[in-house]
C-alpha cells in the first residue's frame, strides 16, 4: 500500500502505436455512418434515374462515323519544312490528339453551321437561329474519341431530327477534310505564293540589267574573271622585266670587263657618271690610258689567270685520258683531282679579288671573240642597248597593266554589291519557284480523295439513344450523391464529433493506456444483481453491532433457482487478472492493496464496475475485500450500512472475530459529499490521516467508489494514494479534449491509471474497431 503517492510504474501502459491515419480509420467511418451514405447515395441515385426518364421521353437521334488517319505530311508554303509522320502506334499519340483537335475545333464547327443553316440545326428556338449559336449547339452534340495507340478516329453526332443528325455529320467530315489541307499543306497561300513569285523575278531582272550595265561600261564580263587576267599579265610582265633586268646587269658587266679587257673607260661607269661631260661619250671608246699600279696589278692578274687556265685545261685532259684506263679511287686520278681542285681554287681567288676575270673565262671558252676585241665591244654594246628598250617597253606595259587594275578595284565594291545582290535575288526566285508549285498541287488536290485520311464508315442511320450529355450529368449526380454521404460521414467524425468513436483512438490518438474495452448489453442487471438481498454482505448493523456470523456460502451468494450471473462479472474477473499480474510483475506486495475507481462523467458505469470488481476479487474466498461507497450512489439505498462505516471497518478488521470470519467480501461507505443528514465528508486530508490506519487492517484489497472527475472533485487527490485507479468511460459521453485533461490531472497526482471504454456500440466487425 501506498503510503505517499509515487510514480506510476514503466510497466503499467501497454505499447503504443502509430496516431497517424490509416485505412482501418477509413473503414470504421464507413461502417459506421454507412446509413448516412447509403441514404445520400440513393438520394443521388434517385435523381440521376430521374434524369435519364426525363431525357428518355424525348431522346435524340444519334449517327456515327470512322475515319482512317494513316499519315500527316507536314508541308509549308512559308517555309522549307516537310515532314511526314505515321498516326499509328505510340508515337501517333501526339498525331491523333492533334486531329481531335482540329475537329473538335470552334472554327469547324462554324464553318459546318454556316454551310448546313443555323435554322435546321436550331429547331426549338425562341431567338432567331445564328452561325454562332448553331455552332455551339454542333460542339455539345458531337463526341469524338480515339483509342490510345489506334488511327482510327470515331466520331457521333446527335441531334433531335435524325436527317439534320446525319447532314451535319456528313459536312463535318467533308469540312475536316479542307481544314485539314489548310492547316498541314498551307492550301490557301498559293496567291500570296504566287504574288511574292512575280516580285522576286521583277527584283532580279533589274539586278540583272544594272549589272550588265556596268560590265559594259567596265569592259568585261566578269570581275573575278578580270582580275584574273590582268593579274596573269601582270605576273608575266614581271617575271619577263626581272629576267630583263638581270639579263642588263649580266650585260653590264659583260660589257665592263670587255671594256676592261681593251682598256677602256667603262661604258657604265660613263654612263651612270653624272660629271662625265657628253661630248666625251662619242670619243673612242678603244683609246688607253695611261698605266697605272692598278692596271699593271690587273694585267698582272689577267696573266696569272691565263696560266692557271691552261694549267686546268691541261690537268683536265689527263684525267680524262685516266679515266678511260682506270678505276675510280686511283691514287693517279686522285692526285689529279686534288692538283683541279687547288687551282681552281687560285682561279676563284683571283675572280672574287677582280671580278672582271670572269667575263675572261667566258671569252676563253669562244675564241673568235679574242680575235676581234673593237667589233665585239660595239656587239655587245648595241645588244645592251636593246636589253634596255626591251626594259623600257616591259615597264610601259606593266604601268598601264597597274592602272587597269586600279580602275577595277574603284568599281569593284559597287560590282560586287549587285553581283551579291543578284545571287540573294536568284535564290530567293528559285525557292518561290519551287514553293509555288508545292502550293499548286496542295490547291489542286481534292480533300475527298487525299490518300493519308479515309472514311472507314460513312454516318450510319440515326438511332434513338439517351444523350451522352445526358448520361454524363446523371453519372455526375449519382457520384455526387455518393461523395456528399462521405464528406457528411467524415466531416462528422473528424471534424464535428469530437467524442472518442472506438477504443483504439485511446492508445492510437490519444496514446493513453486502455485496461479493456466493455461492449453495451441492454440488460435490467444493476447493482442491486450484484449486492444481491442476503444481508451477510453487510459490515455492520444498526448502531454499530458486533460482526455478524458468516454465511454458509463462504461469502458467495448462491443464484435461486432461474437465476444468472450477471453481465459484466466475466469483464470484472478479465479486469482483476490484469491487475493482479500488473502488481506481480511491479512487486507491489503490501496490504491492503488500494484501487480506485472514477469515471469521466455520471452515468459512466463506475459503481456497477466497483461492486463487480470487489465480488471478483472475493470470488475465490482467499482474499478479504472491502468496498467503499465515496459516491454515497448505492450505500444509500442500504438502510443497514451506515454512512460513516469506514472507520468502523478498518477498527475491526483488526479484531480476532474478523479474522476468523469466513466471509471475504464487505462493504463500508464513506461520502465526499455534503448532505442535509450532518453526516461528515471524507476529504483529501482526512484520507491522508487514514493512512496509517489502512496500513494496519487486514484486509487484502480495498477497491474504492470514488466520484467521477470534475474540477471541483476529490478524486484528483485522492487517486494519488491509490495503487491502481480505474478510469471508466463512457463510449457515448467521452470527449477527447476532456478525456485528454482529465488524464493530465491524473498523472499530475502521480497516478497509476488505465482505462476502461465502457458500453461500447459495435458498428463496425472487431477487426476494424480495434475492440478489446
Amino acid at each position: 500500500m501506498k503510503a505517499a503517492p509515487k510514480p506510476p510504474s514503466n510497466t503499467r501502459s501497454q505499447p503504443r502505436r502509430s496516431s497517424s491515419l490509416n485505412v482501418y480509420d477509413i473503414l470504421f467511418v464507413l461502417f459506421k455512418h454507412k446509413w448516412k451514405i447509403m441514404f445520400f447515395s440513393l438520394l443521388g441515385f434517385a435523381g440521376a434515374a430521374a434524369l435519364v426518364y426525363q431525357d428518355s421521353r424525348t431522346p435524340d437521334y444519334t449517327t456515327q462515323a470512322k475515319l482512317l488517319v494513316r499519315y500527316v505530311v507536314e508541308r509549308s508554303s512559308a517555309d522549307t519544312y516537310e515532314n511526314k509522320s505515321d498516326a499509328g502506334g505510340r508515337n501517333g499519340v501526339a498525331i491523333m490528339d492533334a486531329e481531335l483537335e482540329i475537329i473538335q475545333s470552334t472554327d469547324l464547327a462554324l464553318e459546318v453551321a454556316t454551310k448546313v443553316g443555323p435554322e435546321k440545326i436550331l429547331t426549338a428556338t425562341d431567338v432567331p437561329p445564328t452561325n454562332a449559336a448553331a455552332a455551339v449547339q454542333i460542339a455539345k452534340g458531337i463526341t469524338v474519341t480515339a483509342t490510345r495507340g489506334s488511327n482510327v478516329i470515331h466520331v457521333s453526332y446527335h441531334h433531335p431530327d435524325p436527317e439534320v443528325a446525319v447532314a451535319v455529320l456528313k459536312q463535318l467530315i467533308d469540312t475536316y477534310f479542307e481544314k485539314h489541307l489548310e492547316i498541314h499543306r498551307s492550301t490557301g497561300a498559293f496567291e500570296s505564293v504566287a504574288r511574292q513569285t512575280d516580285q522576286a523575278r521583277s527584283r532580279l531582272s533589274q539586278t540583272e540589267a544594272e549589272l550588265g550595265k556596268l560590265r559594259s561600261d567596265a569592259g568585261f564580263l566578269s570581275l573575278e574573271d578580270a582580275k584574273t587576267a590582268l593579274e596573269s599579265r601582270r605576273n608575266a610582265i614581271r617575271t619577263a622585266l626581272l629576267a630583263t633586268q638581270v639579263e642588263q646587269a649580266e650585260q653590264q658587266v659583260k660589257l665592263t670587263s670587255l671594256a676592261a679587257a681593251m682598256g677602256v673607260l667603262e661604258p657604265e661607269a660613263k654612263k651612270n657618271d653624272p660629271q662625265a661631260n657628253p661630248e666625251d661619250q662619242d670619243q673612242d671608246q678603244a683609246v688607253e690610258e695611261e698605266p697605272t699600279p692598278e692596271r699593271m696589278a690587273r694585267i698582272t692578274a689577267q696573266e696569272k689567270y691565263r696560266d692557271l687556265s691552261q694549267q686546268l685545261t691541261l690537268f683536265k685532259g689527263r684525267r680524262n685520258a685516266l679515266m678511260m684506263t682506270r678505276k675510280p679511287g686511283d691514287p693517279m686520278l686522285t692526285s689529279l683531282d686534288r692538283q683541279i681542285a687547288a687551282i681552281q681554287k687560285q682561279g676563284l681567288d683571283l675572280i672574287e679579288q677582280y671580278p672582271a676575270l670572269a667575263s675572261m673565262a667566258k671569252a676563253q671558252d669562244h675564241p673568235a671573240a679574242q680575235e676581234a676585241p673593237g667589233a665585239d665591244l660595239v656587239a655587245e654594246r648595241a645588244k645592251l642597248e636593246s636589253i634596255d628598250a626591251k626594259y623600257k617597253m616591259l615597264a610601259d606595259q606593266l604601268a598601264k597593266i597597274d592602272a587597269q587594275v586600279d580602275k577595277i578595284s574603284a568599281g569593284s565594291l559597287e560590282f560586287a554589291n549587285l553581283e551579291r545582290r543578284r545571287q540573294l535575288e536568284e535564290e530567293k526566285y528559285r525557292y518561290f519557284e519551287t514553293t509555288l508549285e508545292r502550293a499548286r498541287v496542295d490547291e489542286a488536290l481534292n480533300p475527298a480523295s487525299m490518300p493519308n485520311i479515309s472514311v472507314v464508315q460513312n454516318p450510319s442511320a440515326p438511332a434513338k439513344v439517351i444523350s451522352p450529355t445526358t448520361l454524363k450529368m446523371a453519372a455526375a449526380v449519382g457520384a455526387s450523391g455518393i461523395l456528399l454521404g462521405l464528406a457528411l460521414a467524415f466531416l462528422i467524425e473528424w471534424v464535428i464529433d469530437r467524442r472518442v468513436a472506438r477504443p483504439i483512438e485511446i492508445q492510437t490518438r490519444l496514446q493513453m493506456p486502455l485496461m479493456m474495452s466493455i461492449p453495451h448489453i441492454r440488460s435490467r442487471d444493476g447493482v442491486a444483481k450484484l449486492m444481491g438481498p442476503d444481508p451477510s454482505y453487510k459490515l455492520l448493523g444498526h448502531g454499530g453491532d458486533q460482526m455478524l456470523p458468516a454465511p454458509a456460502t463462504n461469502g458467495r451468494r448462491k443464484n435461486r433457482k432461474g437465476d444468472q450471473e450477471h453481465f459484466i462479472m466475466p469483464y470484472a474477473g478479465a479486469i482483476r487478472d490484469r491487475i493482479m499480474f500488473g502488481f506481480e510483475i511491479n512487486n507491489i506486495t503490501h496490504k491492503p492493496k488500494l484501487i480506485g475507481l472514477t469515471g469521466l462523467s455520471m452515468g459512466a458505469g463506475t459503481s456497477t464496475l466497483a461492486v463487480s470488481m470487489a465480488k471478483a476479487f472475493a470470488e475465490n474466498g482467499k482474499f478479504k475485500v472491502l468496498l467503499v461507497d465515496l459516491n454515497g450512489s448505492w450505500s444509500s439505498t442500504m438502510p443497514d450500512t451506515p454512512a460513516e462505516s469506514l472507520h468502523t471497518a478498518l477498527d475491526l478488521s483488526r479484531t480476532a472475530a474478523f479474522r476468523q470470519n469466513p466471509r471475504s467480501l464487505y462493504y463500508a461507505a464513506a461520502p465526499t459529499r455534503r448532505s442535509g443528514k450532518g453526516a461528515q465528508t471524507l476529504a483529501s486530508v482526512a484520507m491522508h490521516e487514514l493512512m496509517p490506519q489502512l496500513e494496519v487492517c487486514d484486509f487484502d484489497y480495498i477497491v474504492f467508489d470514488m466520484p467521477h472527475v470534475a474540477p471541483t472533485s476529490p478524486t484528483m487527490a485522492m487517486a494519488g494514494f491509490m495503487d491502481k485507479v480505474l478510469l471508466v468511460l463512457d463510449a457515448e459521453n467521452t470527449n477527447r479534449e476532456s478525456l485528454s485533461w482529465c488524464y493530465g490531472e491524473l498523472e499530475k497526482g502521480r497516478a497509476d491509471v488505465s482505462c476502461v471504454f465502457n458500453k461500447t456500440k459495435s458498428v463496425a466487425p472487431r477487426w476494424v474497431a480495434g475492440e478489446h
